[in-house]
């Protein structure tokens, strides 16, 4: 894998992901559609979505109705977590590839791992969705190094994990797992469901830049090989500061204190459901 610019990332096979992208869980109905519409106008180019976040449909109408062209977008979304078997998860990406108005997903997604389900057959399903050229690639989500073990020893060229990261989360396992085998990680929940806002450490470094604390957050998210980052957010004010970002060029001794806040008890998200984690 390597770097372009610090603004993508480029893997062998040639797939290519901005490094800062657009989430929208939570974000439903008309203000989705503008929201995607203003991101891609400010600059955006990668967009996250789901099955389960119910606005796949609004999603693919802001890409239809963008001036920018759908192979210039990087789109990904994620198959719930109950519809792993190898034919759930075929009939529920065609059902996403309908609502999202395209004729192929550049990044699908598992959920959540579900032991209930065998891995080597969602796999399957997953690769040969990407054989039809229904997807680009395929990776996981929520999954800890034990499960990406698994993954792995099924022989499939899976090329990425999605999972919770920020300051206060140590996620160094998985993204060391990740790098060693040529993977990226694509963090989720990145301004810590706003937890870096009241952090005085990051709101220090955020006035020595003379910038916002999210910004400092996405810089030293971005600043990191392996990591993509996808903020949420809906208003066009939050998404420009967001993609500004990419300007902010952290010092070591600002890095330093943003890793001291790390800890392997940070998590913000652990449904029932959640695997053992790292």
């Amino acid at each position: 894998m390597k770097n372009y610019d610090h603004k993508t990332i480029k893997i062998n096979s040639g797939f290519e992901i901005p490094k800062l992208g657009m989430g929208t869980w939570q974000i439903k109905g008309s203000e989705c559609v503008n929201s995607v519409k203003e991101a891609i106008d400010i600059g955006y180019r990668a967009i996250d979505t789901a099955q389960v976040y119910e606005n796949e449909e609004e999603v693919g109408q802001a890409l239809k109705e963008c001036s920018v062209p759908r192979e210039e977008i990087c789109l990904t979304s994620k198959v719930w977590r109950d519809n792993l078997s190898k034919k759930e998860v075929i009939k529920t990406t065609e059902e996403s590839l309908k609502r999202l108005k395209t004729d192929y997903i550049d990044l699908m997604l598992i959920h959540w791992p579900n032991d209930d389900y065998d891995l080597s057959a969602t796999m399957e399903a997953l690769a040969e969705l990407k054989e039809e050229n229904k997807l680009k690639e395929f990776g996981v989500s929520n999954f800890p190094t034990s499960y990406l073990e698994k993954v792995q020893n099924k022989q499939t060229n899976f090329v990425c994990d999605q999972v919770e990261y920020h300051p206060y989360l140590d996620q160094s396992p998985v993204i060391n797992w990740l790098t060693k085998h040529d993977k990226f990680l694509i963090a989720y929940s990145p301004l810590a469901r706003g937890k870096v806002f009241k952090d005085e450490k990051i709101k220090k470094i955020a006035s020595k830049h003379q910038v916002d604390c999210a910004q400092v957050v996405l810089a030293w998210l971005c600043r990191q090989d392996s990591v993509v980052a996808i903020p949420k957010s809906s208003s066009r004010e939050h998404l420009k500061s967001n993609w500004e970002s990419q300007n902010l060029v952290l010092d070591d001794e600002d890095v330093q204190m943003i890793d001291d806040l790390q800890s392997p008890n940070g998590r913000l998200i652990d449904p029932e459901w959640a695997p053992q984690w790292d």
